[in-house]
């Protein structure tokens, strides 16, 4: 016992997300590839990964001002045009990060969060093509094209939102067939981003889950192990 207290004790993070409790309660780094999945706070726009394009495809205005028409009236002070309004949340201190048995590592509530409760937004670097089907999420407008010819509606796609290496602690949430949140599109102050909602009460303790969709596991050839299901991801 002496011996874990000081491994404890000398396991120096800078951040609590960059630490995983293990299935036999050690420590240890959440990592991609080998590498550290490093904490952000906001999502990572490089011109460069978008053959020089300056432009964020999230921002409700351009560098001098004017409106990107992206986005809707702000969720927060229905706004019509960029605004200053921020998401505030302190989900992410009541939550830790820990191994699950079957589907590895998972958010666990360290209070109640009850239906309603927009917890975070889910961040990581901001590229114009999918890398991979596993962690990313499309991040698609918050404003419908409907076409008056037809009738029809679309949906914009501004981008992908991939959390390899940099992210937040959502990133981690484990899929669930009787899923606790899910993703939606919000235009918040000065961008459309994508939040994790609760749709049933969280109690202190319980894994925090979501539904990944099923065009997930349409296009993976994966079991699903949340345990309500017959392993195929849908009810």
């Amino acid at each position: 016992m002496k011996l874990e207290i000081e491994t404890y004790m000398n396991w120096k993070v800078d951040h609590p997300h960059h630490t995983v409790i293990t299935l036999d309660g050690k420590l240890k780094e959440p990592s991609y590839n080998g590498q550290l999945q490093k904490h952000i706070n906001e999502s990572i726009y490089d011109p460069k990964k978008w053959s020089g394009q300056k432009q964020d495809p999230t921002l409700r205005h351009k560098a001098n001002g004017t409106p990107t028409n992206v986005g809707r009236q702000c969720v927060r002070c229905g706004s019509p045009v960029s605004c200053a309004c921020r998401l505030e949340t302190r989900a992410g201190e009541l939550i830790e990060l820990r191994e699950y048995s079957g589907t590895g590592t998972g958010v666990r509530a360290l209070t109640r969060f009850r239906r309603g409760d927009i917890l975070d937004i889910f961040m990581g670097e901001l590229l114009p093509d999918i890398v991979e089907n596993v962690y990313p999420l499309t991040q698609n407008d918050d404003k419908n094209n409907t076409t008056t010819t037809t009738t029809t509606t679309t949906v914009n796609s501004l981008c992908t939102i991939c959390p390899h290496q940099f992210g937040n602690w959502t990133r981690f949430i484990s899929h669930s067939c009787r899923p606790a949140t899910q993703f939606m599109t919000r235009t918040i102050g000065n961008r459309v981003v994508c939040t994790v909602e609760v749709i049933r009460d969280i109690l202190p303790f319980e894994e925090i889950t979501v539904g990944y969709g099923d065009r997930y596991w349409t296009a993976l050839d994966y079991d699903c192990l949340c345990g309500h299901c017959d392993g195929s991801g849908s009810e």
